[in-house]
């Protein structure tokens, strides 16, 4: 599901679906996997369509642990990933691109948890690269560490485990934020893996 966001007067969103109602969002397949250094993720995708182009969507979360002598500090990550990238037109995703990339630290990506009527939202800073991972792809990607207790992403992953239905990502275009990309991916069905990622996790 793709949104565009046109901002009304007094910074109200209104919402306006480029094809179609609203809908609920499809049941996405997730995937689990863990390699021989604990590199967890738990990843899906879908299609849908950004201002007018049948794009693919990817969600990915990303965990990895402290090493054992605390010399490397294990992040809880999430990538969002868009493609065909280049045929997108009417969003700009040179502003997110590299260390130095005019994002900085603003808060550009909104990841919202959804438990039937219940909302809760995290506005969280992001960089953005091309992935090496899909063809003609750009990753949105944003973090704090694992062990952060009180880091938006525990508090993402904690609010999956206890019930969401559904996890919207939207990311505003940086120089013209009345525009969005945005995708809805179900998690009810795939509670597992994430508890499978958090497994040891304090």
């Amino acid at each position: 599901m793709v949104k565009l966001f046109r901002r009304a007067p007094f910074f109200i969103a209104a919402a306006i679906m480029l094809f179609g109602p609203q809908s609920s969002p499809a049941q996405d397949n997730w995937k689990y996997s863990v390699n021989q250094y604990d590199l967890r993720e738990v990843s899906t995708e879908q299609k849908l369509t950004i201002f007018e182009t049948p794009c693919i969507a990817r969600l990915k979360f990303i965990c990895t642990q402290d090493s054992r002598d605390k010399s490397a500090t294990g992040y809880l990550s999430l990538e969002f990933t868009i493609s065909p990238a280049s045929k997108v037109q009417g969003f700009d995703f040179g502003y997110f691109e590299g260390p130095d990339a005019p994002v900085g630290a603003k808060k550009l990506m909104k990841i919202t948890l959804i438990q039937g009527e219940k909302r809760s939202s995290f506005q969280v800073p992001l960089n953005g690269w091309l992935s090496a991972e899909v063809d003609d792809g750009f990753t949105f990607g944003t973090g704090t560490p694992t062990r952060n207790k009180i880091g938006y992403m525990r508090k993402v992953v904690e609010a999956i485990l206890a019930g969401a239905d559904s996890i919207e990502v939207i990311v505003f275009n940086g120089p013209h934020r009345n525009k969005s990309i945005a995708a809805i991916f179900s998690v009810a069905a795939d509670r597992l893996h994430f508890k499978a990622m958090m497994q040891g996790i304090k």
